[in-house]
C-alpha cells in the first residue's frame, strides 16, 4: 500500500528545511520548477521519494492557495512517498505531521484542457488513488481519488465530442501529460477539419492556466495549430498589463451576465486590451504572441464598508494566444473554452460518478469507453434532428 505522509513547519523556509533534512539524513536534493507548485526540492531514495515545497502555491486567480489548508499557519511542507510505513526516513524530522494513506478512492479529480471538476468514486483498493489539489465550491481542498485528462473538439456549429482521454494518479499535477494529449487531439482533429471544414478553417487549442506550459505551446507550434491559453497573472504579466496605454482599453458588454465567484456577483461589462508578450523568455522554446487582458472592477475592495470609490481597483484575467482573430473576437473565443463544462457535467453525473474497478488499467479502459459512449450518443442525437448538433 502506497503511503503519503505530510510534515509541516512554520519555522523554516523550503530552502532551510531542505538543507536541514539533507544534513540529517545524508540526502541530495534537486531543485525543480513547476508552474503548478512553484519551486520545490526532491530527493529520490528508492523506493522512497522526499519532496520539500512551500505550503503557499500559485493559484489561477493570481492569489496564493494553501496546498495543505489544515493547519493554515504551516509555512513549508515535507512530503514523503513510500510503499509502506518505513520509519527509517521519518524518525528524525520533528515536525507537524499528517498522514494520508491510499485506500478507497473517495473522489475523482478530473482535469482537461480547461478547468478541474470532482466527483465521488467508491472502492476499497483503488490503484494509484492519491491526494490532489482541487477547487470545490470556491474553496481549495485536498481530495483523494484519480485524475483524468480529457480533450474535446468543437466548432461554432457543432457540440463538443471527446477526442482523447488519459487516466492518471490522483496526485498528478494538472499539466503533466497535457502536451501528449493535446498532440493526440490535434491528430484526431486535422483529418476531420480537412474533410468537413470550410476553407480557411483553423484549429485553436483552448485551455486554462494549468496548461500554460512550454511543452503544450511547443506541441501546438510543432503541429502548426493556434493556441489560446489562460495565463496566471504573475509579476511579469502584471508589468506587461501596467504598460498598456489607458486609451487601449475597449469596453465590452456580455450578451448574458457572467457569474464571478470571487466577487459573488454577476458581471455584465468589462474592459479588454492586448499587448505583445514573450513567454518562456531565455529558453529555446521562447514564444512571442499576444497577451489579451480582461479587467473588471473589484467591488470587494473599492466598496469596502460602503465607502465611495476614489479610483477604480481592477481585477485582471489574461490569455496568451496567437489567434488570428481581432481583439474582441479573440477574447470572446477564448472564453468559449468553458463549453467543456457541460461535457463534464454529463460525465460526472453519469458514467464517471463511479469508477467501478480497483486496478488502474481497468478504470482507464472505463474512461475510454465513457468517451466512446458519449460520442455515439452525440452522433445519434445529431442524426435524430439537426438542432441537436449544436446542443452543448
Amino acid at each position: 500500500m502506497t503511503v503519503y505522509d505530510t510534515y509541516g513547519t512554520s519555522t523554516h523556509t523550503a530552502t532551510e528545511l531542505t538543507e536541514l533534512v539533507a544534513d540529517q539524513l545524508g540526502l541530495s536534493f534537486v531543485e525543480h520548477h513547476s508552474y503548478y507548485r512553484g519551486i520545490y526540492f526532491r530527493a529520490d531514495v528508492p523506493p522512497h521519494q522526499i519532496e520539500v515545497q512551500p505550503n503557499a502555491i500559485p493559484g489561477d486567480d493570481g492569489q496564493h492557495d494553501l496546498y495543505c489548508p489544515e493547519p493554515p499557519e504551516i509555512q513549508t511542507l515535507l512530503l514523503v512517498t513510500s510503499p509502506d510505513r518505513d520509519s527509517s526516513l521519518k524518525r528524525r524530522p520533528q515536525l507537524h505531521r499528517r498522514s494520508r494513506a491510499t485506500g478507497p478512492g473517495d473522489n475523482l479529480k478530473t482535469h482537461r484542457s480547461t478547468t478541474i471538476d470532482n466527483c465521488s468514486v467508491y472502492g476499497k483498493k483503488k490503484q494509484w488513488a492519491g491526494f490532489g489539489h482541487a477547487k470545490v465550491g470556491g474553496y481549495q481542498v485536498l481530495l483523494r481519488g484519480l485524475n483524468a485528462l480529457v480533450a474535446t473538439i468543437s466548432t461554432p456549429l457543432a457540440a463538443p465530442v471527446i477526442a482523447a482521454t488519459q487516466l492518471r494518479g490522483g496526485s498528478t499535477s494538472s499539466a503533466r501529460g497535457a502536451a501528449h494529449l493535446a498532440a493526440e487531439a490535434i491528430v484526431t482533429a486535422k483529418p476531420v477539419l480537412a474533410e468537413q471544414g470550410p476553407a480557411g478553417s483553423v484549429i485553436v487549442l483552448r485551455g486554462d492556466s494549468a496548461f500554460y506550459s512550454r511543452k503544450v505551446i511547443t506541441a501546438c507550434r510543432r503541429a502548426q495549430v493556434r493556441f489560446s491559453v489562460t495565463i496566471r497573472v504573475d509579476k511579469k504579466v502584471k508589468r506587461s498589463i501596467q504598460a498598456i496605454p489607458a486609451d487601449a482599453w475597449v469596453e465590452i458588454e456580455y450578451p448574458q451576465p457572467v457569474w464571478d465567484e470571487q466577487q459573488q456577483r454577476f458581471v455584465s461589462r468589462a474592459h479588454i486590451a492586448e499587448t505583445p508578450y514573450i513567454a518562456f523568455e531565455g529558453t529555446r522554446d521562447e514564444v512571442t504572441a499576444r497577451l489579451i487582458v480582461r479587467r473588471i472592477p473589484d467591488l470587494n475592495r473599492t466598496g469596502l464598508h460602503g465607502q465611495g470609490e476614489l479610483f477604480p481597483v481592477w481585477r485582471y484575467h489574461a490569455a496568451f494566444t496567437d489567434s488570428p482573430l481581432v481583439l474582441v473576437q479573440a477574447e470572446e473565443h477564448h472564453r468559449g473554452h468553458a463549453i467543456i463544462e457541460q461535457v463534464f457535467a454529463e460525465l460526472i453525473n453519469g458514467p464517471l460518478a463511479h469508477l467501478p474497478s480497483g486496478p488502474f488499467d481497468a478504470n482507464n479502459a472505463w474512461l475510454a469507453l465513457t468517451a466512446t459512449a458519449h460520442n455515439l450518443t452525440r452522433a445519434a442525437a445529431t442524426l435524430a434532428a439537426p438542432r441537436y448538433a449544436s446542443a452543448a
